[in-house]
């Protein structure tokens, strides 16, 4: 993976502060820690190299006194240093990137191969039909799309799957006032839902990444808008049951 292509890693407050040996250091320290993981991560790693640790450190003549606070928190790996913890999400993303890229190519094949048979029942063709249709329908305000977007992506869907997904996606308030209008989504929510949906080729994994995201809202996190989830940063979210993944990670300390 090139350096740039993971730009940010998530970053968890209550770790950070809780950690023994971080409050051990002082402000300065603290600061310097900051400084040389988040450089490690976007060049792969610190120089084994005290004079260039010094300059990153910027050249004061207490450098050796902060770097002293935060040296042991590094470990040697193929000749650099890294943050244990750090190193394992760098992997983690890796992984995740390549299984996001199997399951695009895996949506792309099912999407082809079913061009013309929609997977479910037809899409409501406008909000008055949907009104008396079962509870798996969704009325649609705009009309209906094309079997073929602009975009060249697929709009073959079963229409239970997006509710579920919306379901799972919006605060739960929007699911009462969803259900309280008689399902009434919007045509780019559908679109975006259905393009997340044709990404990962079959609703169990699609559940599984809009589920980590939902846990972690829960606890307080911040995690992406519908829309941006949908598009690029459902990668991100890796399922607790691809090996505990998450759970790997948050077992080291900061």
């Amino acid at each position: 993976m090139d350096k740039h292509d993971a730009p940010s890693f998530q970053w968890y407050p209550k770790d950070f502060l809780a950690d023994p040996d971080v409050m051990q250091m002082n402000f300065a320290q603290k600061g310097a820690y900051i400084v040389l993981i988040s450089y490690q991560w976007l060049n792969d790693g610190l120089p084994k190299n005290t004079s260039y640790i010094r300059n990153l450190l910027g050249g004061t003549p207490k450098w050796k006194q902060l770097w002293d606070g935060v040296k042991h928190k590094f470990v040697e790996i193929d000749g650099k240093l890294y943050n244990k913890r750090l190193y394992k999400e760098r992997q983690k993303q890796i992984e995740h990137r390549e299984t996001a890229s199997k399951a695009g190519k895996k949506g792309a094949e099912k999407r082809w191969q079913s061009h013309s048979h929609p997977i479910d029942s037809p899409m409501a063709k406008n909000s008055s039909s949907s009104s008396s249709s079962s509870s798996t329908s969704i009325a649609i305000r705009n009309p209906p799309i094309s079997p073929q977007g602009e975009s060249g992506v697929l709009k073959n869907f079963n229409l239970k799957n997006i509710e579920k997904i919306y379901s799972i996606l919006v605060s739960e308030k929007e699911v009462e006032r969803w259900n309280r209008t008689g399902k009434l989504m919007n045509q780019p929510t559908i679109n975006v839902i259905s393009s997340y949906l044709n990404q990962h080729g079959d609703i169990k994994t699609a559940v599984e990444y809009a589920e980590e995201r939902k846990r972690l809202r829960k606890e307080g996190k911040m995690v992406s808008k519908l829309e941006k989830f949908c598009k690029t940063d459902w990668i991100n979210y890796a399922p607790e049951s691809d090996e505990n993944a998450f759970e790997t990670i948050r077992s080291e300390t900061v």
